[in-house]
């Protein structure tokens, strides 16, 4: 990003300090296991700051573009990929979703899952399970643990629930 993209995106944040701000987001991403909800009217530059954020910590951004036929298979398949980014990547990643891309009650389940426990139920065929601990095998072996199926999809979702996730809310509920 250049920065000139900073500057403008400085410009949505308002009367508070952009190095506070980025300071703040920072720490939280960080040190907090990196989920955040960000409220406010819109236009308030939400998305803004959480790519700014993502950008000053060295995160990619992953959002889904939401199509009139999007739906739960179509939302499952970018859940994969933000899988197979983070986790067998190593990639940090930001999961930047807004309430508009809520459109399904059904999304709020598996945004739940992820950010509670890391696992979302029904998402993973055995065979991407199998992937997955195959990505990160000797990353486990590395770590001084026995690499197991278990110990290496400890290690997967371990490394897939560090990074950063924001939701972004522009009313402080969703319409579902």
């Amino acid at each position: 990003c250049s920065s000139a993209w900073i500057e403008d995106a400085a410009v949505f944040v308002g009367t508070w300090s952009v190095s506070c701000v980025a300071h703040i987001l920072r720490w939280h991403m960080n040190v907090c296991r990196g989920n955040a909800m960000l409220v406010g009217v819109g236009g308030s530059g939400k998305q803004s700051l959480a790519r700014l954020a993502a950008h000053i910590c060295g995160y990619d951004v992953f959002q889904i573009a939401v199509s009139s036929t999007y739906g739960i298979a179509d939302f499952k398949e970018n859940l994969l990929s933000l899988y197979t980014k983070a986790g067998a990547k190593g990639q940090p990643v930001v999961f930047l979703m807004t309430d508009n891309q809520i459109v399904k009650e059904h999304f709020l389940v598996y945004i739940n899952d992820l950010l509670s426990t890391g696992i979302v139920a029904d998402l993973f065929a055995p065979e991407d399970k199998d992937n997955f601990c195959n990505a990160v095998r000797n990353e486990v072996k590395a770590a001084g643990l026995l690499d197991t199926t278990d110990n290496c999809w400890d290690f997967f979702i371990n490394k897939v629930s560090v990074p950063g996730t924001a939701i972004v809310s522009t009313t402080g509920h969703t319409k579902c």
